[in-house]
């Protein structure tokens, strides 16, 4: 029994190492550099600073959430590349420094230039002459780009510009075009064999996802993009809502659709049978939006029956029990829009599992011996078919909480699925990514208590070898 709970919790470690790992990479995808948002939500008004001042504000804020380090414990990269790529806190600028390096080798040199450009842009961004207007049209022309045509235009217009009385601004001018002229002669040198050569390098913890994942486990999900709160808070606000409409719909489904399952695969009811199976079905087939838009519809409106609200969960302003009846009453509608999707589906199943029990030999005994049905059905019929309602449960889970994001998002229930919507709305990966996370984290602990009933409810399930089982 230990080895195999230890075994099933180390098959739920890996899963969630691959889950995370997947869902890393995706959020390194979203749209948006996560240091600028940083820098956006820091500055409180606009203010005017050196380019070294912004760029070690840069380097400090990408510092503080380790986004100056590598992505992973290791990094494949060819040997032109080099090791502290990964300190450019801008992703579109290492982007940039890539191509720069591939077309026309010099990392130094790109690197350089790249500091140039985004010096001179700064320099240049309270200007309104003609001149600058226009360098600040050919400096978006190459920002970020690396082609070669681009590169020559914007080096021609930029030799031909007198800065008077600006020396910082002809200094910067005379080392671009230095730096220009350095990356058209690596360019002409041809592709360099340091290309082509790839090299493996271990960055150990300091990596993104590790201060990622070790944040999670803590509980520490970062700050929120939209309103500055942590992420842990507003999750907490709406991870409440969420299980307890999904805790009491996974409780209603199992109260109803058990004894109807076990009832409906008995042949003595086989009126009850047809009708069961009939209306479970019509259920399944029924989209959850659109079974929540039609009890609106028809239980809030007036022009109908108006037995409850359509939405929310009322006005906060009483406490204690008139509190709890209130929540209840305006959770009536989404928590029957949730519990209807596994009630269909646990009757289904329970009825089917039913009926492979009931054809075995050892239900024909017990018939046989004159015990009465309802010993036979419940004692040794639904006792031998736990397996399957073990079975569900994993399945049923992760259905109820998708099911409930859209109830949750059509009657106004502030839960993780109007969380999800807002957060992917606003663009606030960081509550989107969480949620993410978490709603993966309860599939794999509702799969793991489910191996781990497996156990409980058939002790023959283990760690044993096949050929010592027959045994």
């Amino acid at each position: 029994m230990f080895r195999y709970i230890l075994m099933r919790l180390g098959y739920f470690v890996l899963t969630f190492i691959v889950v995370s790992l997947a869902l890393f990479a995706l959020s390194r995808f979203a749209p948006g550099d996560p240091v600028d948002k940083y820098m956006e939500n820091e500055q409180a008004e606009e203010r005017i600073e050196s380019y070294a001042s912004y760029l070690e504000r840069r380097r400090a804020i990408a510092k503080s959430h380790h986004l100056d380090q590598a992505p992973f414990y290791f990094s494949v990269l060819p040997q032109a590349i080099p090791r502290n790529i990964f300190s450019i806190p801008n992703k579109q600028s290492r982007k940039w420094y890539k191509q720069l390096i591939y077309k026309y080798g010099k990392p130094t040199i790109a690197k350089q230039y790249i500091d140039q450009v985004q010096q001179l842009e700064l320099l240049i961004a309270q200007e309104s002459t003609n001149s600058f207007i226009q360098l600040k049209n050919e400096l978006a022309q190459v920002k970020y780009h690396h082609d070669v045509a681009a590169l020559d235009k914007f080096s021609t217009f930029l030799s031909i510009l007198k800065f008077k009385e600006k020396p910082q601004l002809q200094q910067l001018q005379q080392a671009m075009l230095s730096n220009v002229s350095s990356l058209f002669k690596g360019h002409h040198d041809g592709l360099h064999t340091r290309l082509l050569i790839p090299k493996i390098m271990w960055h150990g913890t300091a990596n993104q996802y590790h201060h990622w994942i070790s944040n999670f486990v803590k509980g520490d999900f970062g700050i929120s993009d939209f309103d500055r709160r942590p992420v842990k808070t507003r999750i907490w606000d709406a991870l409440g809502w969420t299980l307890l409409i999904n805790i009491v719909s996974i409780f209603l489904a199992y109260l109803i659709s058990i004894p109807l399952g076990v009832y409906t695969a008995d042949p003595a009811n086989a009126k009850l049978d047809k009708t069961v199976s009939i209306v479970s079905m019509m259920l399944y087939a029924l989209p959850s939006f659109w079974v929540a838009t039609l009890a609106i519809t028809f239980f809030t409106s007036d022009d109908w029956l108006h037995w409850f609200p359509s939405g929310g969960l009322g006005h906060n302003t009483s406490g204690g029990m008139a509190r709890f009846f209130e929540v209840a009453y305006h959770l009536v509608l989404p928590i029957l829009c949730v519990t209807y999707l596994a009630l269909a589906f646990i009757i289904h199943q329970v009825r089917g599992a039913m009926q492979d029990t009931l054809d075995q030999d050892f239900i024909k005994t017990a018939q046989a011996k004159g015990l009465p049905n309802n010993e036979v059905i419940w004692k040794h019929g639904f006792r031998n078919s736990l397996l399957s309602l073990v079975t569900m449960f994993s399945n049923i889970l992760p259905a109820t909480i998708a099911g409930s994001i859209v109830v949750e998002i059509i009657f106004s229930i502030p839960g993780m699925g109007r969380l999800a919507l807002q957060g992917i709305l606003q663009q606030d990966w960081n509550v989107v990514f969480t949620i993410m996370m978490m709603t993966a984290l309860f599939t794999l602990v509702g799969n793991l208590l489910a191996d781990l009933f497996y156990q409980w409810v058939d002790p023959r399930i283990s760690l044993t070898k096949p050929s010592q089982l027959g045994a």
